[in-house]
């Protein structure tokens, strides 16, 4: 086939000393690595075409996506006979580096552009998930700018040597895991101890004391009753002692200040007896009118969306966490009016987020470790009822990538992205946290038919506390019970006579003894079951405490405390991808990288694909299947960009079949012996065992 790709291949082959054979196999091989497939044997289709989509291979679709993002920087960057003749000369030494004309960042960059449109009535889901893997697994092999890849070692090899040098590639990289690391994730360089260094309680500390200072500094502006106008023609300093309860721990200095955006607060300090000092800057879309002013006081925040860029530092002795221009956005699903000074206010607004999300470069310093890198959150509103520990909004996107230095020893990358398909109505915030306590209050609904007139029913153990004031009872209304504690002995009623539209007294009786005590355990023994089924929470429900009951308006409600876990379930469990790449680090693998995604598509099962790339080359790993009582049932995959595969059916433990092929034709039968060996046999007569 011809086509950009092959004008590449073309551009190396003849920058070689001697064309032949072995050069034009060499030069596609180091294509290949690139794009992912053998473009030499991959069939071109028409991508706009959902019939050749629908009869294509996963190759070909893959081929063709990769392509239509070469062909949109292609024809986009000008004349495209320069743009192809460009595109060649970069590939022409074998290497893109920064003196080419095209860059390896463009061509990602385009390849990348393809994702988001590449629907094709679902034909292309599986084919963007494979070349974002690519897109990956080649950024994991920059360095400086530069990407080298290099031919396979056996490119020129007869078909039965490829496959055989395949699975040795392989059976290398599974027998480092096994035999030298007591889990992959040291194989994978993955520094624990310094990644738990970094993200340490200190840290998290730390910015949770930024939060801290930053309600009581905004409480404290929103208190003094200033001109915000004449503040912004002539910015003031304002001192805020910054409180830990009822200790001082030092004053934050904060000045507003107005940006083309919008309003600003720059805060620095020193605070607590081993000092942490602060000294960042907020910047906000909040302009003045957004704001409601009444009487020179900000009483209200009317927002669509909201914006927040904070940098600057904050930091103590050992830990320094630097910002980066961290941008935080936040849209509303209507306009809402917040009252600065109303919990209710500000909870409505919380419920009304549509979305919101967080990125930047942030930089963790803890004693000699480091992180330098960049952070991507978005989140998105839970629909009606998907809530599960009262979250309002869902985790739909985390990404976090950059470098970790550690105090002794080489520094590695490693980069995670987590997209999650189902976050509007999987609350994934509840699932990740795992179980967590919670607390409420909650209206009793369906108690005995005794609890439904208070009066009566407390009668007997109120009647010896009946107050001295001469009163016909039958003109008291119950008006609200103030005390009914699980482990007390009291009870205090409350009743208020009532002449329409005014209350012209109110008595307040007091019973203590066992009589008190009996009614109250009898009350939550009888409310504990209607709460429990009323918070559905179910199996997740690990225990439920209720404390305190109130009557009120004709109804019964109940404080309680509960521990619970999130489960999934058949028809409800978390749906998405995966994405890591770290460095690898073993004699065996020379500065490897290796890249999996995983999908998760069904409850019980879904497909991972694991690529290592060392020295220019790579191999993936394609697992798809379920696990059942008798072990997993799929298929398995082990190829190579050159065309080379090792196709298995797994059922079960012990069955295990199967092909090997280059570009499609068979060089091997994979079989499991009577005596339980798997064993591959070769075209040419020769068998190894696959373990």
């Amino acid at each position: 086939p011809i086509s950009p790709l092959t004008h590449m291949v073309a551009a190396r082959v003849l920058a070689q000393p001697q064309v032949d054979r072995a050069a034009i196999l060499n030069a596609v091989s180091e294509l290949n690595q690139l794009v992912g497939v053998n473009v030499l044997e991959t069939a071109i289709i028409d991508i706009t075409n959902t019939s050749a989509l629908a009869a294509a291979s996963d190759n070909a679709k893959q081929l063709a996506l990769f392509s239509a993002g070469l062909a949109d920087l292609l024809v986009n960057g000008g004349n495209i006979s320069d743009q192809l003749n460009a595109l060649a000369n970069s590939f022409s030494d074998g290497e893109f580096d920064d003196a080419d004309a095209i860059s390896i960042y463009e061509i990602l960059n385009a390849v990348s552009g393809t994702f988001s449109q590449a629907s094709f009535d679902g034909y292309l889901e599986d084919t963007v998930d494979d070349l974002q893997q690519v897109v990956a697994v080649v950024n994991s092999q920059i360095e400086s700018g530069s990407y080298n890849p290099e031919p396979a070692s056996n490119a020129n090899a007869s078909e039965v040597a490829q496959a055989k040098a395949l699975i040795t590639d392989a059976r290398t990289f599974l027998d480092v895991i096994a035999s030298d690391y007591e889990a992959p994730i040291d194989a994978l360089e993955l520094d624990k101890d310094t990644i738990e260094q970094i993200i340490s309680d200190q840290s998290s500390a730390n910015l949770m004391l930024l939060g801290e200072v930053l309600d009581q500094v905004i409480l404290d502006l929103d208190s003094r009753g200033f001109d915000l106008e004449q503040e912004l023609q002539t910015p003031g300093t304002y001192q805020t002692e910054i409180m830990d309860g009822d200790t001082s721990i030092g004053t934050v200095t904060t000045t507003i200040e107005s940006t083309p955006l919008g309003l600003a607060l720059a805060l620095s300090g020193s605070l607590g007896s081993e000092p942490v000092n602060l000294d960042v800057f907020l910047a906000t879309s909040i302009t003045v009118d957004d704001l409601g002013i009444e009487e020179n006081e900000v009483r209200s925040l009317v927002a669509l969306s909201d914006s927040l860029s904070l940098s600057g530092t904050i930091g103590d002795e050992t830990t320094t966490v630097i910002f980066e221009g961290v941008e935080l956005a936040v849209a509303f699903v209507s306009e809402v009016d917040i009252i600065l000074d109303d919990r209710v206010s500000e909870d409505q607004a919380a419920e009304n987020i549509e979305t919101l999300s967080l990125n930047g470069g942030v930089v963790i310093i803890v004693d000699a470790a480091q992180f330098d890198g960049d952070i991507d959150l978005e989140m998105l509103r839970l629909n009606p009822g998907a809530s599960f520990m009262g979250q309002v909004i869902s985790l739909s996107r985390f990404y976090l990538s950059g470098v970790f230095s550690p105090a002794i020893g080489e520094s590695f990358s490693a980069s995670v992205e987590f997209n999650v398909s189902n976050a509007v109505q999987f609350d994934v915030l509840s699932f990740l946290e795992g179980e967590r306590e919670v607390y409420g209050t909650v209206r009793v609904e369906g108690l005995p038919e005794a609890y439904n007139d208070p009066h009566l029913n407390t009668e007997s153990i109120l009647e010896a506390a009946q107050p001295t004031l001469d009163f016909d009872p039958d003109t008291f209304q119950w008006s609200a019970s103030n005390c009914l504690s699980q482990d007390c002995t009291y009870m205090t009623m409350s009743w208020s006579v009532i002449e329409s539209p005014y209350i012209v007294g109110t008595a307040y009786i007091h019973a203590e003894g066992p009589e008190a005590n009996l009614y109250s355990q009898q009350f939550f023994s009888d409310a504990l079951p209607l709460v429990e089924a009323q918070l559905g929470y179910s199996s997740a429900l690990q225990w439920l405490n209720l404390d305190y009951m109130f009557y009120y308006s004709g109804n019964y409600y109940v404080d309680y405390s509960a521990l619970i876990e999130h489960e999934e379930s058949e028809s409800n469990y978390l749906m998405g991808n995966l994405l890591v790449t770290v460095d690898a680090d073993d004699s065996a693998l020379p500065e490897a990288t290796l890249t999996a995604i995983v999908n998760r598509s069904q409850y019980q099962g879904g497909e991972a694909l694991i690529t290592v790339a060392y020295a220019g080359q790579s191999f993936t790993l394609d697992v798809a299947g379920n696990e059942t009582e008798t072990g997993i049932v799929g298929n398995l995959a082990l190829s190579n960009a050159d065309g080379v595969e090792l196709a298995l059916v797994l059922d079960g433990q012990d069955d295990i079949s199967g092909t090997a092929t280059v570009n499609g034709t068979q060089v091997g039968v994979v079989e499991t012996a009577s005596n339980g060996l798997t064993l591959i046999r070769y075209n040419d007569g020769t068998f190894e065992s696959l373990f």
